[in-house]
């Protein structure tokens, strides 16, 4: 090794670790094991703060209390790295601020304050968390004060770092509160235990793959590759633990030595999270050269034995694959979805669970999702077997670029099902939103609190909240194009009269064309009273390209929206169509034959065809024409 540079801050937490489902608190749905990482972009108001007089809090309105929450604050010291803030150092622009989203609270009023009196003197900062899927809204607060100590309960994070067992190597191990990764010397992770299933490890290793043509010589860079001193180096690993993230990346060099085959340098930057694991895999730099052609680029990760039993499901494969080695049952649809789509498999069972979501960025001509399970003598996991050895897989004739696959790993008790894994797919497809609005204590209390739109596509969800209520007849919703002048009355929200609670709000518009526009709300007292807000502007952007969405719910019984999306054309309108098949190649019922113009559009099946009988449990392929785009998925009709 040419140098070997740990950087350690180790907080230590002894506790026993529980099942991750007895974790669930604030959301009570899978949103609860989400870590949320704050930086300026999104939280502007924290910028320059002095992070030792910084603390994030939580309340609870039913016992009207406050609590210290468990936080992290990363100081970003350039080139990907991360360190303990230092005595005096202020939140810079790539700061990171870390908590959890199951510690967040309810809404307090700004004459609701935590007990110390000199974080009064400077504003705090209310963060509403907002989840689209849910259409729930969360709190946290940010204090500044010059008294406050650190004195968070962070008992239920359990996060540890273990140190390499030889000095200049690289296997060292990660706890969190559900699993436990560990390396061999060289960095590849060959170690997965499930903590809250059975304990045991589930992994054979990590794998990547690339197949090389250099001149007329083929080469085959595998994990194996990267664990021989002849052709790699590793440079360097580099390690930052706290309570509630742990950062770790590690660089590799490879050199064939062979003219003109530039040295190959791989980056394996990952952050560890009380239960998940967050990664853009192993970056790849394939530069194009005139004697060097990658033809393929594949990363997966193999089971071992102690697999046998688990079941593997994705959108795409609904039906649960178990892993046994045999060969026999493999994937039916290897269909992996580009950005700004997200992707998620799961693989489940007495062991634990593994959900993955990923997304990943055109680079190649062949995207596939890469899965075997059988006896190989290709395996470079040196057992010779395949045991649900899952990944992506990536062909062209050259493939040129930046390979990352960005993904988030999370490790959960076992036997989870498919509704399960879709819910955490869909949470990873809409992430939370973050509204942040500053505070002086004592300001007085207005009926509106705060005010906001969240845009998902093109769809609009307005929420709002008050502090407290007098003789609050209600709300009403108002809406005009950024150009006009008139305000349109779309809706009507009935208050809560007078009221001494903070009440939460929302209203919701669908189906948007493209444009901009502003929103406000006319809140309207008992007696006739009316006074406007300030307005909301939002942005409604057509889609930039064409895409499928898999149906949603899906298994269904007895209905099925499924939604996709039209760019702009220079031509305007085009024509759409979209039909269902059976698997035997017949046409089964036409949802859509027209031209449409730039947007988003949902339809819905009711499982009849076209002749309105309603079809038998099986699997169905539906398929959309755009002009000269075609895709094609598959859902599930059971009964």
């Amino acid at each position: 090794m040419k140098r070997l540079l740990i950087t350690i801050f180790i907080i230590s937490m002894m506790a026993v670790i529980a099942h991750a489902d007895t974790h669930y608190k604030t959301w009570q749905n899978p949103r609860d094991y989400e870590p949320l990482v704050l930086k300026t972009d999104n939280v502007p108001g924290i910028a320059n703060m002095m992070l030792d007089q910084l603390f994030v809090y939580s309340y609870n309105s039913r016992v009207r209390r406050w609590t210290q929450i468990p936080f992290q604050i990363d100081k970003y010291y350039g080139k990907g790295r991360f360190r303990a803030p230092l005595p005096g150092e202020t939140f810079g622009a790539d700061d990171e601020l870390i908590i959890m989203a199951r510690d967040l609270g309810n809404k307090a009023a700004s004459t609701v304050w935590i007990d110390d009196e000199n974080s009064r003197q400077y504003e705090r900062i209310e963060l509403m968390v907002a989840d689209s899927v849910s259409g729930k809204n969360r709190y946290a607060y940010i204090y500044r004060s010059q008294t406050l100590t650190e004195d968070f309960d962070a008992s239920d994070y359990p996060m540890e770092y273990i140190l390499p067992t030889t000095p200049g190597a690289a296997d060292d191990k990660v706890r969190g509160v559900s699993y436990e990764q560990g390396f061999n010397e060289f960095g590849i992770i060959t170690q997965l235990k499930l903590t809250d299933g059975q304990g045991t490890n589930v992994m054979n290793r990590q794998k990547m793959y690339l197949a090389v043509n250099y001149i007329s010589i083929p080469l085959n860079i595998n994990e194996t590759i990267l664990e021989d001193s002849t052709y790699t180096t590793v440079d360097s690993l580099l390690v930052y633990a706290g309570p509630l993230r742990i950062f770790r990346r590690i660089y590799w060099t490879l050199d064939f030595h062979l003219a003109s085959f530039n040295p190959m340098s791989f980056d394996y930057p990952q952050f560890y999270y009380p239960y998940s694991i967050q990664t853009e895999g192993i970056r790849v730099g394939l530069k194009e050269t005139a004697n060097v052609k990658v033809t393929i680029a594949r990363q997966s990760f193999d089971l071992n034995a102690s697999a046998i039993g688990m079941t593997f499901m994705n959108p795409y494969n609904t039906t649960p694959i178990t892993i046994d080695g045999s060969g026999g049952d493999e994937l039916s649809d290897d269909t992996v979805d580009l950005e700004p789509l997200t992707n998620w498999y799961m693989i489940t069972g007495d062991q634990g669970t593994i959900q993955f979501q990923f997304t990943i960025s055109k680079i190649g001509s062949s995207h596939t999702l890469f899965y075997k399970d059988r006896v190989s003598a290709d395996d470079t996991g040196k057992d010779g077997m395949q045991y649900g050895d899952t990944g992506i897989e990536i062909r062209d004739e050259n493939i040129v670029g930046s390979l990352r696959l960005y993904n988030h790993s999370y490790f959960l008790e076992g036997n989870k099902s498919f509704e399960f894994g879709n819910e955490m797919g869909e949470n990873y497809q809409h992430p939370m939103g973050i509204i942040p609005e500053n505070q002086m204590f004592g300001t007085v209390p207005v009926e509106l609190a705060a005010f906001d739109a969240v845009v998902v596509k093109d769809n609009v969800t307005l929420v709002w909240n008050t502090a407290t209520e007098t003789n609050n007849y209600g709300f009403q919703i108002q809406r005009r194009t950024r150009d006009s002048q008139h305000w349109e009355t779309i809706g009507f929200v009935a208050g809560h009269g007078t009221t001494a609670e903070p009440r939460d709000y929302e209203f919701s518009i669908e189906k948007m064309p493209a444009g901009e526009y502003a929103f406000r709300l006319l809140q309207i007292d008992t007696d006739g009273t009316s006074t406007a807000s300030m307005e909301r502007l939002v942005t409604i952007s057509a889609p930039v390209q064409f895409a499928l969405d898999q149906n949603y719910p899906n298994p269904f019984n007895p209905t099925t929206v499924i939604s996709y999306q039209v760019p702009e054309q220079a031509t305007g309108a085009v024509d759409i169509s979209l039909i269902i098949y059976n698997l035997l190649g017949e046409k089964v019922r036409t949802l859509v034959m027209t031209k449409q113009a730039a947007g988003y559009y949902a339809v819905t099946w009711d499982g009849r065809n076209d002749r309105g009988q309603i079809q038998s449990t099986g699997t169905y392929i539906y398929r959309l024409h755009a002009g000269t785009h075609i895709a094609t998925r598959r859902m599930v009709l059971m009964k």
